[in-house]
């Protein structure tokens, strides 16, 4: 029946084709990518589409954060994205993106700690792929976190990173809390009173990715 279709439309024969035994998909294309597959690949999705699970749009392409690749993550997509979300799900004074906050704690970890600085400025990367973004801590549900885990493990092998967080990583990233609720929300939770001491500039998302990027070129020398 597929075939008929296609020979009344003016498509090649069977015998074209090859075996047709995953709905009329010769087997050759069957393992392709979702992107640029030949005429008449749109009768069934790629396998890939099926074993992965669902894919979100990026950026700049796409992204499987039930199945993360490390060979599949592009920095411009964490930087664009990262700067793009508010922090504390948008509940503050003044626009303030997680890219801002990366950056201001990797500068920190420059100064202090500057073997764990890339760690710093990549460690929410995982929100940038997940599909759930900034999920506010007091909320994040296992699977969420599940989720982010293994994108982080992703994350660590595109940049050449250790998968262990280093212990300034997670200092900074809580102490800076202290910074963000002061300057820029109406209370400050007293379990957060040793800030960093970092002054926030409220990046429009244009700066945030901009600066995102250019300290994460001076890390790595220049990595693009």
């Amino acid at each position: 029946m597929l075939m008929s279709i296609y020979d009344r439309h003016g498509g090649l024969p069977a015998e074209t084709f090859g075996p047709l035994d995953w709905y009329g998909v010769p087997a050759e294309w069957q393992d392709a990518d979702v992107m640029g597959m030949p005429r008449g690949a749109h009768i069934a999705p790629p396998r890939a589409a099926w074993t992965r699970g669902d894919y979100i749009s990026t950026y700049t392409g796409r992204f499987w954060p039930m199945s993360p690749r490390a060979s599949e993550i592009d920095i411009k997509d964490i930087a664009h994205s990262l700067a793009m979300q508010c922090r504390y799900a948008g509940h503050v004074k003044r626009f303030l993106s997680v890219a801002e906050h990366s950056v201001h704690i990797a500068r920190w970890l420059l100064e202090n700690a500057p073997h764990a600085a890339l760690h710093g400025l990549l460690h929410d990367a995982p929100e940038a792929l997940s599909g759930f973004g900034d999920v506010a801590r007091p909320v994040k549900p296992a699977r969420v976190r599940e989720i982010e885990d293994r994108g982080w493990q992703a994350v660590a092998a595109a940049f050449g990173l250790s998968p262990v967080m280093p212990d300034e990583v997670h200092e900074a990233d809580n102490r800076i809390i202290a910074d963000e609720m002061r300057q820029n929300m109406h209370e400050c939770d007293p379990k957060y009173d040793d800030p960093l001491g970092v002054e926030l500039e409220y990046w429009d998302p244009v700066r945030g990715e901009r600066e995102f990027l250019e300290l994460y070129r001076m890390l790595t020398g220049g990595r693009s």
